[in-house]
């Protein structure tokens, strides 16, 4: 199953029509490499709340946070 969530955003031209078509284009490329798609989730959010996030699961004492990951929107 693949989920798609919007959090703390608004994004309007993320519709259930081109979930579909993306969902389709995934499945299709791992088929291409032999593979199926399992569980994916893609959340869009704002820098703030993947900040909190990152601050909420993954900062350790003394050491930091351990993992930073975002995607920044051009749109």
């Amino acid at each position: 199953m693949i989920n798609f969530i919007t959090e703390d955003i608004h994004y309007s031209l993320f519709t259930i029509h081109s979930q579909s078509k993306i969902e389709r284009w995934i499945r299709a490329v791992a088929a291409g490499y032999g593979f199926a798609v399992g569980d994916i989730t893609y959340i869009f959010c704002s820098d703030e709340r993947i900040l909190e996030v990152n601050r909420q699961h993954l900062y350790l004492p003394g050491y930091g946070c351990v993992q930073c990951a975002g995607v920044r929107n051009s749109v």
